[in-house]
């Protein structure tokens, strides 16, 4: 292994300057231009203060753009450079390559070799024909761009770089012709023409040019024959770096390659990175180097090439743009990918929309490294775009690939459907077209069945809660950390909350989109990961039944038709958290051993992060997901390999742990001052509990199956009796897990314990065991059955394939609703005909499970809860709730003092409340929408209607809507009531008072902020939770504070005058936030790094290096005090200090 430096003697004859050198530069025209006689002694002196005034200003130029030369250039005879060979499992040609440049004359040439993490060393190989060569082995390939950069290290004082494919073979005199074109041309960069290895009159490449938008192509044409036509040496925008030489100075100064863009595009964003610092790239034609192009046969990634071009041309683009350019060069490209995609869908160019998708998802999830890849081009800029723009090709070369083809003989459109033809020829052959089938119209029956959800009404009802007016609002909500909820509470606000607020303003106020991606997308994330789930068996027909087995499941479907947001979170996690889990303990068949894992903190990390998000909506789901994971790791501990399911309950664990911090601010809240229900998000309900069958089948709400649910369970059991070996073992875990998931329902609905959440939720383990299940089944078909000889298991096969059609049958029903069966209409509509207004508050009493807001259990009324909303609209954060105080305490009272007979003036306790209404719901959206009924009990019903000051307002037989007389604002001026000193604190003392509403001030809406201006020695009743953090503040100083009605708080303005009423959030929430805040970023930081979204300097310190260099000298590489590995040596025995001749240094 090679540590340390090259080190390359210098030139001593001529000096420039190191504030007068460019990349451009050349040292030799520098030091020998003329100088020319002047007679006139004052013309010379003019002409001498000129020159400084010009280096003066040409050295100003160079710190204000940072590209300043350490160190002057010094040099004699042919300048050293240092031929780079990238190996990377080379081939037979190897060998021919190497002898090619062993057969150059070039006086001052030293070579290279880095190893790519290849399978066998090519040491030997190379100390056959080079044995004074160096190579230096990588452990792992981690791209071309990484294993270049090592020459920053590897190679000090060399004046250009020769880098080199393995597999390019180069022409006698080469080296020199090239060095002379950089010399001629003045040239940064220079490549030579690349002619096929096998048929040299075939073109290979003569150069690229690339549109605005980052669009690359060959300046030669396809399998072009060379005819002397590109045979002008001239300046083009990008060469190969198949055969490329550059300056080193000018390489180190640009930082090397872009180690995020690994391969497919790493020479043209060098070029580009380029002619920003002003250089020039030119084309040496006189140089034909054969080049054989199979990378893509050995490259270490199963991505597609076509999808990391598309990638990394959008990622140049984006970061190599001046800004004033980007403002329209990126919306015009986002045109050009819509289009292109539109036509790849309708020619059926499925794989080539996909790599669009992928690449613009991949770029907008590399933001962060983007705008690392922009400040770096920053410092190196010193010429501005329109510099370059003229090597450019005009127009976009992808809106004219559309339209034709490379070959101007061919019509693209023409040969876009010749290929879909054959792409579907081959995917629907042999027997794969069963699995083809089978997908389409699953993926059919997604889209029809969500089609009203994705374009129509999203109502509001049970957990698919309104996420009202704007994000400032939900984020202001986390921020100051007091809660809409019950009659106000302080604590920071579940993640969901504000995530949610930013998203809304991410997308510049569309608050509505939010939402419906909030609810809408679990389904597309889970149905991709079931997909994803398998990726690694290769297996068509295991991801197809994957895919049928889960994103068609009756109980997802259910939980999207009776709104169980909960459970479409875990939904949408589970396959993924799964797959993670399971690769990185190396399970099978999930494991990918020819990808290398990334570090375990950043597996942990990315675990916390998927802990982190599905708490952030739903803990109990969270823990859900937990005990999931740590039940198949059990499981897996004695069936499978005992290490690998350690690891995974380890990664388990330790991503939980990580993710705490994020979740840590509602977790202690409803540990502290909550209840059960608060992090569970489940209720005791009244509503008729589903049967053990309905249960296991998944015919928990409006999708119903029937019989045909035991479809999949029959599917499932297969796994059980084909399988064998890690399939089996695999199909076990599976059934445990789904008999566990199973028994936590019954066991609940038996108890009449799964109201808000619902049996969804409890039930979405059993969905992932039994598409495991049936994904095993499938893959011990093909891998146990085929080819065995005739029994049972075959006949079985048909049995499962024939069950998971029948399965299918009852969803193509439901389907056909286009809504899976959810409402088309909520209360939020219906009660906005009312009072559409936000500056009083609703009281809210039915079931727990058909209540749109999280509420308290009332003591007396049968099983009721009652929540509160500001308006008559609940909005997502009263979905969460604490305890809710002294104030919701007593609204329990008074609630449970009508019901039972106690009083007849309820609406005379709600007033100072601020509550105007009351809605009595008994299902979770008005009729005709909602079938599904939880009666009112008719004594409390009666009981509402026998109050005095309430009235009732007809408006839906689903929904009883009661009026309050005269409910106080949520501010008002009590100066007039003659209240008692402690506002009479008692309900008999408040029933005994009809005071009328009082006048509001400071606003009428909620808010934590209000100002105005106010009389002296006036009372302002506040109706929120009395609170120490409430503070009104004067001009004279800070009004008193005291309690009202023992629940709520007043102040006295004193002098009067200016007023501002505000809450300061208490320094515990601040910390809480602030771990919150630190504990989210840092994982962030821990999952997203990596050496291709972060790409790091290959540079390491002169401390490093300095311990052992390898010199460049007249005798050829030699190390020096090295641990580096001579060629030569390598199979001679000879000890790696020693020289190529075996001299010691």
């Amino acid at each position: 292994m090679l540590r340390g430096t090259i080190l390359v003697p210098r030139m001593k004859d001529a000096v420039i300057p190191a504030e007068n050198q460019e990349p451009n530069s050349d040292p030799d025209s520098v030091a020998e231009e003329p100088v020319a006689e002047i007679g006139d002694s004052a013309l010379m002196a003019t002409g001498a203060a000129s020159l400084e005034q010009s280096e003066a200003d040409e050295a100003d130029l160079d710190e204000k753009w940072g590209f300043v030369q350490p160190e002057p250039l010094v040099g004699v005879g042919a300048p050293p450079v240092v031929a780079v060979v990238i190996t990377s499992n080379p081939g037979d040609f190897f060998e021919e390559a190497l002898e090619s440049i062993a057969l150059q004359e070039y006086e001052n040439l030293s070579v290279l070799v880095i190893d790519n993490g290849s399978t066998e060393d090519p040491t030997p190989r190379v100390a056959e024909i080079l044995p004074t060569a160096f190579v230096k082995r990588r452990e792992q390939d981690v791209g071309f761009s990484a294993a270049a950069n090592e020459v920053l290290v590897a190679v000090e004082g060399a004046a250009f770089y020769l880098l080199l494919h393995d597999d390019v073979r180069l022409p006698e005199g080469a080296i020199t012709a090239l060095v002379t074109e950089a010399f001629r041309s003045n040239a940064g960069i220079v490549g030579p023409k690349l002619v096929d290895w096998d048929s040299p009159r075939v073109l290979r490449s003569v150069g690229y040019a690339v549109d605005p938008f980052g669009f690359s192509s060959s300046v030669s044409e396809p399998g072009e024959l060379d005819q002397s036509q590109h045979d002008i040496a001239r300046e083009v925008f990008a060469v190969s770096d198949a055969c490329m030489l550059i300056r080193a100075d000018l390489f180190a100064t640009l930082g090397g390659f872009n180690e995020q863009i690994p391969f497919f595009g790493e020479d043209i964003d060098l070029c580009w990175r380029a002619h920003v610092a002003a250089a020039t790239v030119h084309l040496c034609p006189s140089v034909a180097v054969g080049h054989r192009e199979d990378f893509e046969q050995r490259r270490h990634s199963e991505e597609r090439s076509e999808r990391l071009e598309l990638r990394h041309e959008a990622s140049m683009m984006l970061s190599n743009y001046e800004l004033l350019r980007l403002l329209w060069v990126v919306p015009v490209a986002i045109a050009y990918s819509i289009i292109d995609l539109i036509v790849s869908l309708v020619l059926g160019r499925f794989k080539h929309a996909g790599d669009i998708s992928a690449s613009v998802a991949w770029n907008f999830g590399n933001s962060f490294s983007l705008f690392s890849a922009r400040s770096r081009v920053k410092k190196t800029r010193r010429t501005h775009d329109s510099g370059y723009l003229p090597l450019m090709r005009q127009g976009s070369s992808r809106l004219r690939g559309i339209l034709r083809g490379q070959d101007t003989s061919e019509n693209r459109v023409q040969s876009a459907t010749n290929a879909s033809r054959e792409y579907l020829r081959d995917i629907t052959a042999g027997p794969n077209r069963v699995a083809v089938a089978v997908f389409i119209v699953a993926v059919a029956l997604m889209v029809i069945g969500a089609r009203n959800l994705i374009s129509g009404p999203l109502p509001v009802f049970r957990e698919f809660v309104d996420a009202g007016n704007s994000g400032g609002q939900l984020l202001s909500q986390w921020f100051t950390g007091w809660r809409d909820a019950g009659l106000g509470e302080p604590a920071v606000s579940p993640g969901v909350v504000p995530g949610l607020g930013l998203v809304g303003t991410l997308l510049f106020g569309a608050i509505g989109l939010a939402r419906r991606l909030l609810i809408i997308l679990p389904m597309l994330v889970g149905a991709v990961g079931a997909w994803k789930l398998f990726f690694a068996t290769h297996s068509t027909r295991t991801r197809v039944a994957a895919l049928v087995a889960y994103g068609l499941n009756p109980v997802v479907l259910n939980a999207m038709a009776e709104g169980r947001l909960q459970a479409l979170w875990v939904y949408a996690a589970a396959p993924w958290l799964l797959r993670r889990l399971a690769m990185q303990a190396g399970m099978e068949p999930f494991a990918r051993p020819n990808v290398a894992l990334p570090s375990r903190l950043r597996q942990l990390a990315g675990t916390a992060l998927v802990f982190a998000l599905v708490g952030s909506v739903t803990p109990l789901g969270a823990a859900i997901l937990v005990l999931s994971m740590l039940l198949l790791a059990a499981v897996s501990l004695f069936s499978q390999t005992p290490a690998q399911a350690r690891r995974m309950a380890a990664s388990t664990l330790g991503g939980l742990l990580l993710a705490l911090p994020v979740l840590l601010p509602w977790v202690l809240a409803s540990v502290l001052r909550g209840d059960v229900a608060s992090l569970t998000g489940l209720w005791a309900t009244r509503g008729a509990s589903p049967s053990a069958a309905s249960l296991l089948t998944g015919s928990v709400g409006a999708v119903t199956v029937g019989l045909f649910g035991w479809g999949l369970i029959i599917a499932a059991m297969y796994c059980l009796i084909a399988g064998s070996s890690w399939r089996l073992r695999w199909g076990i875990t599976a059934w445990v897990l789904t008999f566990v998931s199973w028994t936590a329902a019954v066991a609940l609905a038996k108890w009449g314990f799964l109201g808000g959440a619902g049996a969804e939720l409890v039930l979405m383990p059993a969905a992932l065991g039994l598409c495991l299940a049936i994904a095993m089944g499938v893959l011990a078909f093909e891998q146990d059955v085929v080819g065995s000889d005739f029994g049972v298991s075959q006949v079985l096969s048909g049995v499962a394939v024939a069950a998971v059609l029948i399965g299918l049958v009852p969803i193509g029903v439901a389907a056909a609703n286009g809504r899976w069966y959810q409402p088309e209409g909520d209360f939020r509509n219906l009660l906005n005909v009312v009072d559409s207004g936000t500056d009083f508050r609703s009281l809210w009493i039915g079931d727990p499970d058909v209540l749109p807001l999280s509420g308290w259990e009332l003591h007396d009324g049968e099983g009721l809860a009652m929540g509160v909303s500001s308006g008559l609209d609940p909005l997502i954060t009263q979905r969460f709730r604490l305890d809710g105080g002294a104030g919701v305490a007593t609204l329990t009272q008074a609630v449970d003092a009508a019901l039972n007979g106690e009083t007849s003036r309820l609406g005379r306790l709600l007033a100072p409340m601020g509550i105007r209404y009351i809605v009595v719901i008994n299902r979770p959206a008005p009729e005709p929408f909602a079938s599904a009924e939880v009666p009112m009990p008719a004594p409390a019903l009666a009981a509402l209607r026998e109050q005095l000051d309430l009235r009732e307002v007809e408006i839906n037989p689903g929904v009883v809507l009661f009026q309050t007389g005269s409910a106080w604002p949520l501010r008002s001026n009590v100066t007039d009531l003659d209240l008692p000193a402690d506002g009479a604190p008692s309900l008999e003392d408040q029933l005994s008072n009809g005071w009328a509403a009082p006048p509001a001030v400071l606003g009428v809406d909620p808010g934590t902020t209000f100002s105005g201006t106010l009389q002296p020695d006036q009372k302002i009743a506040q109706s929120v939770t009395a609170d120490p953090g409430w503070q009104m503040k004067l001009d004279s100083g800070e009004a008193p504070r005291t309690d009202l009605f023992g629940w709520s708080q007043q102040f006295n303005t004193a002098a009067g005058g200016s007023v501002t009423l505000e809450w300061v959030t208490p320094l515990s929430l601040r910390v809480l936030q602030l771990v919150q805040v630190l504990g989210l970023l840092g994982l962030l930081v821990l999952a997203i790094r990596n050496p291709r979204m972060f790409p790091r300097s290959s540079r390491r310190s002169a401390q490093a290096s300095a311990g052992g260099r390898v010199v460049v000298g007249p005798d050829g590489l030699r190390s020096e005090a090295t641990t580096a590995t001579v060629a030569g040596s390598a199979i001679q025995g000879v000890d790696a200090s020693s020289g190529p001749h075996g001299e010691s240094s």
